[in-house]
């Protein structure tokens, strides 16, 4: 079976000090409407860290696992849709 998955790559963006910069590069998958059980809400998306610029960061929707961005890599973890910036978009084939 196939079905097509739209990712996005993404520039994600903290905020600190009245300033936003780069913490990391990521992917946000389309797929589905939870994240460990709970509803993702409208302003925040599914994102997985696949670069990661500042390590220290504090991730701004932290969970058990993933408190700062060097834990992230890896691990789907909710972020802000106002902290990421769409760089590319690509459609994905899953197949299963």
């Amino acid at each position: 079976m196939k079905e097509a998955c739209i990712c996005l790559s993404l520039i994600i963006l903290s905020y600190l000090f009245y300033k936003y910069y780069l913490v990391t590069l990521g992917k946000m998958y389309a797929l589905g409407s939870t994240i460990h059980h709970a509803t993702i809400v409208d302003d925040k998306m599914r994102v997985v860290v696949v670069d990661v610029w500042d390590a220290t960061a504090r991730v701004p929707v932290p969970t058990q696992e993933v408190k700062i961005v060097g834990q992230a890599p890896g691990n789907f973890i909710l972020w802000p849709v106002i902290l990421a910036k769409v760089i590319a978009k690509e459609v994905i084939v899953l197949t299963f």
